[in-house]
């Protein structure tokens, strides 16, 4: 009996032991666990070639030409946690690139709450695919001291990164005036009734500007971008005319007007003096009328 009740002892003891480093540990944990970051809030890139939907890689993308530099803004908050303060660099990995690239600030201080934009210059090769598009990898570490001790690192991943040619950003830039001065000008009244050339050249640029988008979405860029260029010039040669027929045919009607204005005066005047006229001729009428009225004077009689 001594046996069984000193061996429920022992494992009373040990349970209660396990149950004592268990809670030791889950108090523990908390503490000793990695801080969390989470602060990377933007991302602007900045004076790219083209931003916007582009229609051959049909996404939103940020374009720089072949053989230039991209510059790209990231903005990191301190939200560590716990709260305290940290050592921060920023780095970029291009997709095409065997190295990162990093921020031309380094182990900036950012107290717990506060903010910091980075700044980070990417040359963008000329042997480039420009028919696929690029990805990047945005890296913000977080250092106790410069230099020192790695406290946590953040990544986030993009794809919208595009490296143009220098047609299928000609392309584009012909494309987005045509689009513009057709959003912004609006043809005459006169373009359908007495200018032909006008409307010639305003169906031709509809045409090229049709066929440049199909040129573009096949990545035809250089067809596209002739496409673009003629379908610029016919609108432009469209609005000339229309506005030099325009201004033709509303200077002849003015004339016209004037001249109307012109024979209506005069003939308010011939109008007056003809009302004067019949005023007085018809007062003459209504004496000459009274006058044949009157009653005559009765024959004498003659008595017998």
């Amino acid at each position: 009996m001594q046996t069984g009740l000193y061996g429920e002892e022992e494992m009373n003891k040990k349970l209660l032991v396990l149950i004592s480093t268990l809670a030791l540990t889950l108090m523990v944990v908390p503490i000793v666990s990695p801080v969390k970051a989470a602060g990377l809030k933007s991302v602007t890139w900045i004076d790219p070639n083209y931003k916007g939907y582009d229609d051959y890689y049909r996404q939103y993308v940020n374009a720089y030409l072949m053989g230039t530099e991209a510059k790209v803004l990231v903005t990191v908050y301190n939200t560590l946690y716990p709260s305290q303060k940290a050592y921060v660099t920023v780095r970029i990995h291009m997709d095409w690139a065997t190295e990162n690239k990093t921020s031309t600030e380094t182990d900036v201080l950012i107290l717990p709450g506060r903010s910091h934009t980075f700044e980070v210059n990417i040359e963008v090769p000329t042997t480039v695919n420009n028919l696929v598009i690029h990805s990047y990898t945005i890296y913000v570490s977080y250092y106790k001291s410069p230099g020192g001790e790695l406290k946590e690192i953040e990544h986030r991943h993009y794809t919208d990164f595009a490296v143009y040619s220098q047609d299928q950003s000609d392309a584009q830039d012909y494309k987005a005036q045509v689009e513009m001065w057709n959003m912004n000008y609006t043809l005459t009244e006169y373009l359908n009734i007495t200018s032909a050339k006008a409307k010639e050249y305003w169906i031709k640029s509809i045409v090229e500007k049709r066929l440049g988008d199909k040129s573009y979405v096949y990545g035809n860029f250089e067809e596209a971008k002739n496409h673009y260029e003629l379908a610029l010039n016919y609108t432009l040669e469209s609005f000339k005319y229309d506005i030099e027929t325009g201004q033709s045919f509303g200077d002849n009607f003015l004339g016209i007007l004037n001249a109307r204005r012109s024979l209506l005066g005069l003939q308010g005047w011939s109008w007056l003096i003809a009302a004067i006229g019949f005023f007085f001729m018809g007062i003459g009428v209504v004496v000459y009328l009274v006058r044949k009225s009157k009653p005559t004077a009765s024959p004498p009689t003659t008595s017998t």
